[in-house]
């Protein structure tokens, strides 16, 4: 069964030239001021997310350890991972060594993120949640976690 209607209400039109004379000069002057606050803050607002994108990059990146030496000739990148929990960061001192089958790596300290810690970062700041650490061999690209 079809139902059809031939009753159709077209739109109304607006006139935009008597719309905007129902407005008094005040209350233009009040929304023009609010829509250029809504700009200004929305502008502030992606400078100050473009700033801390770039901060992310920086602490997201490869840092080459300070003991690195150019005669080496075997790689590893380390990924470091805390827990997403507060204060699962450390300011104590923290280290780690590698070690394979062969031989290990020496003592190593990484310069913002560390592996062993010795508890000095003194009160809330000496302990710290880490979630994992991943190795990655260059040469043979494995990983290990």
């Amino acid at each position: 069964m079809t139902f059809s209607n031939s009753f159709h209400v077209p739109p109304n039109r607006i006139d935009f030239s008597s719309v905007f004379l129902k407005f008094s000069p005040l209350n233009q002057a009040a929304v023009m001021a609010t829509l250029i606050l809504i700009l200004i803050i929305y502008a502030l607002a992606i400078i100050w997310a473009r700033r801390q994108d770039r901060l992310d990059v920086l602490k997201w990146g490869v840092t080459p350890l300070a003991d690195n030496f150019f005669s080496d000739n075997y790689f590893y990148v380390i990924k470091v991972i805390t827990g997403i929990r507060p204060g699962a960061g450390t300011r104590s001192r923290v280290g780690f060594v590698i070690a394979g089958e062969d031989m290990d790596t020496g003592r190593f300290e990484l310069p913002y993120i560390r592996i062993w810690h010795d508890n000095s970062g003194g009160g809330k700041h000496s302990g710290w949640y880490l979630s994992r650490i991943e190795v990655q061999d260059v040469q043979r690209n494995e990983t290990f976690v």
